[in-house]
């Protein structure tokens, strides 16, 4: 997961906002509930805006903004379902307007701050990834998801590589496995000069 170089803080009716601990800036999501069409939870971001503190809002920046592993922790992807619940609680006053977003998120809204236990969760290696002997269900493809995420937030530049290690797969079976989460939403799109 990308989520290591963010504070994240989530607040009741959707809100979930990144603070970048190299720069500063700030993303607000507003966030919903959601279900593919397996029946798994993956919610939607409606709402998207970032504040610059005297920086420009470039592409690049909004590249950065990990928005697909939100959207993944909130669907499930973190064994702690606190995160899940304070977001879809219904806000308990009006929705904030874009001037008053930062301080809806400094109002006590228990549990607030998952910042340190997300780090922890991320940097905790997930359990190696077994060949699925031929069926590919959803189950391995979260794991594989969960895999890839820790391979690349851990430095590794060739994550398909290592998976294929690990299930004794070849390597072009393990991208193959890896397009498949993409298609089916437990991997956010790839990029272009990025790991895969």
């Amino acid at each position: 997961m990308a989520l290591t170089g963010w504070d994240l803080r989530f607040a009741p009716g959707g809100w979930v906002r990144l603070v970048n601990l190299d720069d500063g800036r700030k993303a607000y999501l507003r966030v919903e509930p959601s279900k593919d069409e397996n029946g798994l939870n993956r919610p939607v971001t409606r709402l998207a805006i970032m504040a610059g503190e005297d920086k420009p809002i470039s592409v690049h920046a909004w590249r950065n903004v990990p928005i697909a592993d939100v959207e993944y922790l909130l669907g499930g992807g973190w064994a702690d379902r606190a995160p899940y619940s304070i977001v879809y609680e219904p806000a308990r006053e009006s929705p904030p307007r874009l001037d008053d977003l930062d301080a809806y998120f400094d109002v006590p809204h228990e549990p607030t701050v998952y910042a340190e236990r997300i780090k922890e969760a991320v940097n905790e290696r997930p359990k190696d990834v077994r060949n699925p002997g031929g069926k590919i269900t959803n189950e391995f493809l979260g794991e594989l998801a969960n895999m890839y995420r820790w391979l690349v937030s851990s430095g590794s530049s060739a994550p398909a590589h290592e998976i294929a290690d690990q299930t004794g797969a070849p390597v072009r079976t393990a991208q193959r496995w890896i397009g498949q989460a993409r298609k089916r939403g437990f991997l956010p799109p790839g990029r272009p000069g990025r790991a895969g």
